[in-house]
């Protein structure tokens, strides 16, 4: 039975770090699927970024499929943590792949602690790529 894999994935140049490191896991003709996921502040997003978010996020898919991955794109709005531990719950990925980023401003948390955060309470493995 094919297993899961998680990737989180906002566009940053570390998180197409991690989509790198992805790819290199799973092999170059993987039959495991790969969920991508965008997760936006649901603090209010603009259509704008919104939009943004949606065409990266299928191109990033597209790229990936074309490569030989089933890949399949998530864009949802949450609380990072929040979000993608529902998803590992509901899921249960043989892996979570995240990138570490310095980023930090008044409305969202560090990606860092975000990252800590699920390594800690995650029920499957978490790398974080940094």
């Amino acid at each position: 039975m094919p297993e899961k894999y998680i990737l989180a994935f906002d566009g940053t140049p570390g998180s197409e770090k991690a989509a790198h490191r992805t790819r290199e896991i799973m092999g170059p003709h993987p039959a495991d699927e790969l969920l991508v996921v965008w997760v936006l502040p649901a603090d209010g997003v603009s259509p704008d970024r919104r939009a943004e978010a949606k065409e990266r996020l299928r191109d990033k898919v597209k790229e990936l499929v074309h490569l030989g991955y089933r890949a399949q794109g998530i864009l949802t709005e949450g609380d990072v943590v929040e979000t993608l531990m529902n998803m590992i719950t509901f899921h249960e990925p043989k892996l979570l792949v995240i990138a570490r980023s310095d980023y930090e401003s008044a409305h969202h948390p560090a990606i860092d602690s975000v990252a800590d955060e699920l390594a800690r309470n995650a029920p499957c493995p978490v790398l974080i790529v940094t």
